[in-house]
């Protein structure tokens, strides 16, 4: 029986391996902390903004439905437009920061503030109460734009295999992430 033995790393390459490290000050379980709380904000925002529009603007304070679904078909027209600029500056604009988490913490702000304003018309009835829920339901979705693709970005990008990322992926994917 004879072992074949691994021959000795230079001193090259555990140089280079402790720069790779240093570059990167986050260590992968932070990274995977940070996702996965983000993860759970979004997909409770999100339950809540869509709970909104459909269960208190339509059963509680009487918007038509058909003026709810303009209202949703507007927000989301504004959601895929902005998907696309979003897409394009986050690979673009470098930070201090880094080039994805500008994005994300702006679009979980965006989408906070939009939420809570969402929830409090200043009229409960008529073109005041259609053009409120057009205009937060548009921002909490424009917010949302500027949160998901960087996010999900970064998470590839946080992740060193492709099985890393597949088990990141299946548990953030069912919740919002």
């Amino acid at each position: 029986c004879t072992e074949k033995s691994m021959p000795p790393q230079s001193t090259e390459s555990s140089a280079e391996a402790a720069a790779v490290e240093a570059v990167v000050p986050l260590s992968t379980v932070t990274n995977q902390f940070i996702i996965g709380s983000f993860t759970i904000f979004v997909a409770v925002s999100n339950v809540a903004a869509y709970g909104i529009g459909v269960l208190v603007y339509i059963r509680l304070w009487g918007l038509s439905l058909l003026w709810a679904f303009n209202g949703a078909l507007v927000a989301f027209t504004c959601q895929t437009i902005a998907q696309v600029f979003v897409g394009y500056y986050c690979d673009k604009v470098v930070t201090s920061f880094g080039r994805r988490k500008p994005f994300v913490i702006a679009g979980t702000a965006v989408k906070a503030i939009a939420l809570f304003l969402l929830a409090l018309p200043p009229s409960k009835e008529g073109v005041v109460l259609i053009a409120w829920f057009t205009v937060w339901l548009s921002v909490f979705l424009v917010g949302d734009a500027v949160y998901s693709n960087p996010f999900t970005s970064w998470m590839i990008e946080s992740t060193e295999d492709d099985a890393d990322y597949t088990r990141i992926y299946s548990i953030a994917s069912p919740v919002g992430g």
